[in-house]
């Protein structure tokens, strides 16, 4: 595969010849897609805690006593039902890292390289200068054209 490479100037400056068997693959989506996954999940830090009943800085007292205190039978207000008690099956630090194999890994570069040279090479002109952003009229005002806000 045979590429047109341009200045900066964008003016020509010859071919680059590419090899079909890194650059001419089709791309597979489904690939390229596990990878970007494999990579968002490998980069997310995990670092979200919460604390336990066994983590709170609260006394471990019994709330009241077992039988004829008029209170139902609690054993501690780390507990989660009450309020400062510590979260029951929070979150706690891990890795979300998945596995992917390295062939899959290198296969998915591959496609990827495939699908930036089939863009560059269809590309028909490149702009000089980048697009000016779109520009609306601002819609008019509905709050004056009610009247008085009450």
């Amino acid at each position: 595969m045979d590429i047109q490479v341009t200045s900066l100037d964008g003016k020509d400056a010859g071919t680059l010849s590419l090899k079909d068997e890194i650059f001419g693959l089709e791309p597979r989506p489904d690939i390229l897609h596990r990878m970007v996954r494999y990579q968002g999940l490998k980069a997310m830090a995990g670092t979200h805690d919460t604390k336990g009943r066994a983590e709170i800085a609260y006394t471990g007292h019994k709330v009241g006593k077992q039988k004829g205190g008029g209170v139902a039978r609690h054993g501690s207000r780390r507990a989660p039902q009450f309020r400062g008690g510590g979260r029951a099956f929070g979150p706690t630090p891990r890795s979300h890292a998945i596995d992917l194999p390295k062939k899959v890994r290198a296969l998915a570069l591959k496609h990827a390289l495939s699908a930036k040279a089939t863009r560059a090479s269809s590309r028909s002109s490149i702009r000089s200068r980048p697009r000016s952003p779109i520009r609306r009229p601002c819609a008019p005002s509905s709050a004056s054209s009610n009247g008085p806000m009450r």
